[in-house]
């Protein structure tokens, strides 16, 4: 089973490889045990409503949403 082939089965069950509590603690490594509630929050929000607006991203794109939400979060 390849990266691609996981990617593929775990989005097809709305999951994400790389969950945004990873995606923001590599953003913040120096926060990474202590995260603000209202980041994390802000940042799992994000993500719903980009499944809302795009739900049917290729799997290699699906990877990279938690990434992109919680960079988001962050500059906010």
């Amino acid at each position: 089973m390849t990266i691609s082939d996981i990617a593929t089965f775990c989005c097809r069950f709305q999951y994400c490889v790389i969950p945004v509590e990873q995606a923001l603690g590599t953003l913040l490594p120096t926060h990474v045990n202590d995260l603000p509630p209202e980041l994390l929050s802000l940042a799992l929000s994000l993500v719903a409503q980009s499944r809302s607006f795009s739900s049917s991203l290729k799997p290699e794109e699906e990877i990279a949403r938690p990434y992109a939400c919680a960079e988001i979060a962050c500059r906010r």
